[in-house]
């Protein structure tokens, strides 16, 4: 059961999970879910240190969305509200989009003119489904937005393996 008036305002984000809000104590709505988005930080920060002499700069990006979203999340998921809920959301689709970039010029697909009709198309893409996310509040959006990134992302990936010369 939910306190009689939560800490950070009533929830206002546009999907509910199910772990109860408020229960553990009266400061985290999703206490769980909450805690459990530290690791999202704890490999963020491996990531960064580990990689700390890589020049890709999209190689980093992809750390901190990682990082971000770990902090965004404990913030969703500990206050429910939506301004912290766009701190774990669009900091994932970020992520997908660096994923992508990171695969500029492996394979056919995201070298010469492609490469700028796969990143601007979901560049593009991307940003008038936030805008219509944002003004609709209609959660599918988001997540058919974060869908059709990833199936993307992974389509590139399959592309790149299937054009890798074969070890003898």
């Amino acid at each position: 059961a939910m306190a009689a008036s939560p800490y950070w305002g009533y929830p206002d984000a546009t999907t509910q999970f199910c772990e109860a809000k408020y229960v553990v104590t009266p400061y985290v709505a999703e206490f769980w879910n909450s805690t459990s988005s530290a690791v999202y930080v704890v490999f963020a920060l491996l990531g960064l240190i580990r990689g700390a002499r890589c020049q890709d700069l999209r190689v980093k990006l992809c750390w901190v969305c990682l990082g971000i979203i770990g902090v965004g999340s404990m913030m969703f998921h500990g206050t429910m509200r939506f301004s912290s809920q766009m701190w774990d959301e669009i900091p994932m689709i970020l992520l997908v989009l660096s994923g992508i970039a990171c695969k500029d010029y492996c394979c056919w697909v995201t070298s010469g003119v492609g490469r700028w009709i796969v990143n601007g198309g979901c560049w593009v893409a991307t940003l008038a489904a936030v805008y219509l996310y944002v003004s609709s509040l209609f959660y599918e959006v988001f997540v058919h937005t974060f869908t059709v990134l990833v199936v993307v992302d992974f389509l590139l990936g399959i592309s790149l393996a299937l054009s890798r010369p074969k070890s003898p």
